[in-house]
């Protein structure tokens, strides 16, 4: 077995031939009857053999070069456990040969999608994608992500199988590490959480696959009805029509948008603030007979920023001593706070 240095991964390499010919007048010359170079490469490599003498050397099947391994050297030596030779040849004399290698590198296609759930106080995040890997095998994909986003869980699946072993977190940069190199689809989920200082503009957490091309990627954003959101950074985007399937509990969220996401988009920014009870207000105010005057308010609250279990009522000073409180059904007596 010929074993190549790694600091040398690609190239032009040559392998030196194996001869017998005798080096002294008194050795014994051993003819060799025929020499087959089998050449075999990992999944990630691209191998191609320069053939200097053409005419001496025969190209052969695979099994029969297999065939010829395993008869010739030992079971743990055989290349039974090597990758399958992908060229096969047979020499008339030991001569060396060369061959180029050169590393593949895997091309992604990607489908993401991202939903953000605004909160009075914090950010939750969610991205699903589906890469499309194809070229060469990869053994990990790599996502950029906000250092501001606390990741609560990620996972990677392919045929509903769990591919991920390895997370590794460094800045901006999520490396997966995958079970084993591998081509075809691969599922991402990803979910966090990030803070939130109400009344002050912040960036939306993003998330791109490194050196992948976005076929498709859109963003739904939400939030909670206590809070406002506000911003003019998805003016340019293009929205899209609201599926049911991608709503959260309608009871508790209020819908922003839906919008396509270009390849370029990098950063978006929002700003959130608390959302005002909005109340509508009538006051009645009758004269009485003893010279007083009866003064009536009712109040409606048209929207409620979240529920309420108690309100707070600033009343004049002047109707300390009298003063009475209705809410619906019930009625109370108030109680005055200077």
């Amino acid at each position: 077995k010929l074993l190549l240095p790694a600091q040398q991964t690609e190239g032009r390499f040559r392998v030196p031939a194996i001869d017998f010919a005798g080096r002294s007048d008194d050795s014994v010359a051993i003819l060799a009857g025929s020499s087959q170079v089998g050449i075999s490469a990992s999944s990630d490599f691209e191998v191609v053999p320069e053939l200097s003498d053409a005419e001496a050397i025969l190209e052969i099947a695979i099994d029969q070069f297999l065939r010829s391994a395993a008869a010739l050297l030992s079971e743990d030596k055989s290349g039974s456990g090597s990758p399958r030779p992908r060229f096969a040849y047979q020499f008339d004399e030991p001569m060396d040969f060369s061959f180029r290698l050169t590393s593949l590198t895997p091309k992604r296609a990607v489908w993401q999608y991202q939903v953000g759930e605004v909160g009075a106080h914090s950010l939750n995040w969610k991205l699903a994608a589906e890469i499309e890997t194809t070229e060469a095998p990869a053994f990990r994909h790599s996502l950029r992500v906000s250092p501001q986003l606390e990741i609560e869980s990620v996972s990677v699946t392919e045929d509903k199988a769990n591919r991920l072993v390895r997370v590794s977190r460094l800045g901006d940069r999520l490396e997966l590490y995958l079970s084993h190199p591998t081509t075809g689809s691969q599922n991402i989920e990803l979910s966090g959480t990030m803070s939130l200082r109400q009344s002050r503009e912040f960036r939306l957490p993003l998330i791109d696959v490194i050196d992948a091309v976005a076929e498709e990627s859109s963003l739904s954003l939400y939030h909670d009805g206590d809070v406002v959101v506000a911003s003019t950074a998805f003016d340019s985007l293009a929205k899209i029509e609201r599926g049911s399937e991608t709503d959260p509990d309608q009871a508790t969220h209020v819908f922003f948008g839906q919008f396509r996401l270009p390849p370029d988009t990098q950063q978006l920014a929002i700003s959130v603030h608390p959302r005002d009870d909005k109340v509508d207000t009538v006051t009645l105010i009758d004269g009485q007979e003893d010279g007083r005057w009866l003064v009536t308010t009712g109040l409606r609250f048209r929207e409620f920023a979240q529920a309420r279990s108690q309100f707070r009522l600033r009343i004049p000073r002047e109707y300390a001593d009298h003063y009475h409180l209705r809410a619906g059904d019930a009625e109370s007596k108030g109680e005055f706070r200077p």
